[in-house]
């Protein structure tokens, strides 16, 4: 009797083993980025910051934590701004702060049921990025929605407190209150600076009202000879 009980056992054992590796081999694991969304089988939830929107593969690319992953858009796809109004993919910019919802596709892939803006700012530098090596000419470029699509840029000599560069550009836009395309050459000139000195890039707008700096973008760049 004690035999065919210690069978059973080892034959349930062997089994529960077999049935939990083919759960496993055919049971979607998550992305280690991704959240489950509560209640919903197979919704993933996943933040990060707008890399790229390509414009002939519907495809958003985010980065989170370091990684990319390309969120497909889909004509069920529904993208909300930050104030919860309907928009489309081509409102997207690269800068952006969003939340997706949507099925795992593949691996760092998600196609979406929905796309929300969590945080949208009115100034988004793309280069130069913090820290950067620059010389005494380096390219400004980014995307604003600023009053009258006007931006001040300064640049700043940490070490002497000398301000090397303050320019008020404009952002020439088609629309008032659109994203538009900035950029702005820098000649830093006959300025004195030491090999590595430590520059600031601001780049901000005005209040209309009195005129305090709005919009605020500070980096830390790096000069080099």
């Amino acid at each position: 009797m004690l035999n065919r009980i210690i069978t059973f056992i080892f034959i349930f054992f062997i089994f529960l083993l077999i049935a939990t590796a083919i759960f496993f081999k055919f049971t979607k694991k998550p992305l280690s980025n991704m959240v489950p969304t509560e209640d919903v089988k197979g919704i993933q939830t996943v933040q990060g910051k707008v890399f790229n929107v390509s414009s002939t593969t519907s495809i958003i690319t985010i980065i989170h934590e370091n990684s990319e992953i390309a969120l497909i858009t889909t004509p069920e796809t529904k993208i909300f701004d930050d104030t919860n109004i309907l928009i489309t993919a081509k409102d997207l910019r690269k800068g952006f702060k969003v939340t997706a919802t949507g099925e795992q596709s593949s691996e760092n892939t998600l196609t979406t049921e929905e796309i929300k803006i969590d945080k949208m700012p009115n100034i988004v530098v793309f280069s130069p990025t913090n820290l950067e090596d620059v010389g005494k000419s380096f390219l400004i470029s980014g995307i604003a929605r600023v009053f009258e699509n006007k931006l001040s840029i300064m640049l700043t000599n940490s070490r002497t407190n000398t301000v090397l560069i303050k320019k008020t550009i404009d952002a020439k836009s088609p629309d008032t209150g659109k994203f538009v395309d900035f950029e702005y050459l820098t000649k830093i000139g006959n300025a004195s600076l030491n090999d590595q000195d430590p520059l600031v890039l601001e780049v901000y707008s005005n209040s209309p009202k009195d005129g305090e700096k709005i919009n605020y973008v500070s980096l830390n760049l790096i000069f080099r000879k």
